[in-house]
């Protein structure tokens, strides 16, 4: 029989069989909040669940309704509240320890494999459960939870305590997942022990077929002209997002001689904020807030008529939204030195500009001035950026059989 070491060093070749492993997916946060995560997530999980028997563990929001119906997977929920003495914040605190029914269907679900989304109550809960089974634990680094912390705390004293909590989580893992190669230097940096392995996300968003019907649409139901540009942006409206700064580009680009319409697609806890700022800098009329959209079709129609997507976060690991506006031919602009910046190339599938206002104004004037290049790019970014939750999701199934049949091996 070989030896522990040697099975790790020669691990099991995927062979096709008929067997559907149970896979928990632990997540504190879901719907009916949406982020770029829990989006992807959902995406993924539809295809997942055709090859394995998925089910996902989350909370359920503090207040309001929810439905999990029409989801193709299982989902079970457990009860939340709202965080304390936190303001402006999208998210409630899960408290799975305190539900009963919760920690009965986690503890009778008879998972192969637990893949953990979050290093928080529910993940936590995940990750004790692989232990006391012997089944191997996966975490994907969604998150700068440092950022988050500090944000929340504004101390770095309480934000290096909680970051302790999220290393114990992640090196608990048998393996630690990132959504590109960029964001594996965010892991390392969090003094992960685990190498990184890279899972990158996809999308579910198929290009338009009839794109000018889609376009005709938007400007007819949000009043943009056929000739102006579009600058769209699809995501939360919060701080960590670098809202505010595209309001100040916004201002800067206003003094150019560019004819365009700003598009926010979403909603969050400082929209309002943002509004206002908005309104101080006298950009009413260049500026259209649709507020949260659902329907996928829909927000396809705003990647299909916008010429740029800003994207200017540094808070954001990989971002679905650049792979969404990739499939309609939609480049990025990002800001200089963010991990988004690191996984794209200036002026061939993406435009990367400089973390002041007045600069980043200017390079999207030049970009939308140049109609060649800018075509060009468009075309580049479609190639290279575009990948869909299909390939993701194969990848997926693929290291999860190769985990489980690893782990059983070692067990044996």
């Amino acid at each position: 029989m070989a030896t522990k070491e040697e099975k790790k060093a020669n691990p099991p070749e995927i062979t096709e069989d008929n067997k559907k492993y149970k896979i928990g997916l632990f997540v504190d946060g879901f719907f009916p909040t949406i982020d770029g995560v829990i989006v992807g997530i959902n995406s993924i999980s539809k295809i997942i669940n055709e090859h394995v028997d998925l089910t996902v563990f989350t909370a359920a929001p503090a207040k309001g309704e929810y439905d999990d119906s029409n989801l193709p997977y299982k989902v079970v929920r457990c009860r939340s509240k709202k965080i304390p003495f936190v303001k402006k914040i999208d998210y409630d605190m899960p408290v799975p320890k305190s539900d009963k029914d919760f920690c009965k269907a986690v503890a009778e679900s008879d998972l192969d494999l637990v893949h953990i989304r979050s290093p928080f109550a529910v993940g936590k809960m995940g990750l004790r459960y692989a232990k006391k089974r012997g089944i191997p634990a996966v975490i994907t680094l969604h998150s700068q939870y440092k950022q988050d912390f500090y944000k929340a705390t504004r101390s770095k004293l309480l934000t290096a305590m909680l970051m302790r909590g999220v290393r114990k989580t992640f090196n608990g893992c048998d393996e630690c997942w990132s959504v590109n190669e960029s964001s594996k230097q965010v892991i390392r940096d969090y003094g992960i022990k685990h190498e990184p392995i890279c899972m990158e996300n996809g999308t579910d968003m198929l290009p338009i077929a009839e794109k000018a019907a889609a376009i005709n649409w938007v400007n007819t139901e949000y009043n943009v002209a056929p000739d102006q540009k579009v600058i769209l942006y699809v995501g939360r409206l919060v701080k960590v997002k670098n809202i505010f700064f595209m309001a100040d580009v916004l201002r800067e680009l206003k003094k150019t001689d560019l004819n365009f319409k700003m598009i926010f697609v979403g909603d969050g806890a400082e929209r309002t904020d943002l509004e206002k700022l908005i309104q101080k800098h006298e950009l009413t009329d260049n500026v259209v807030f649709t507020g949260s959209l659902k329907d996928r079709e829909t927000i396809a129609k705003f990647y299909a008529r916008a010429d740029l997507f800003m994207f200017p976060s540094f808070y954001d690991t990989d971002g679905v939204v650049k792979k969404e506006a990739a499939c309609q031919k939609t480049p990025i602009i990002c800001v200089e030195g963010s991990i988004v910046a690191n996984s794209v190339e200036d002026g061939h599938n993406a435009y990367i500009g400089a973390n002041n206002p007045s600069d980043f104004a200017a390079k999207i004037a030049s970009a939308l001035a140049d109609q060649k290049k800018h075509a060009q790019i468009c075309e580049t970014a479609h190639k290279e950026l575009y990948i869909t939750w299909d390939q993701t999701a194969k990848n997926t199934v693929e290291r999860y059989k190769i985990l489980i049949r690893k782990t059983k091996q070692e067990n044996d």
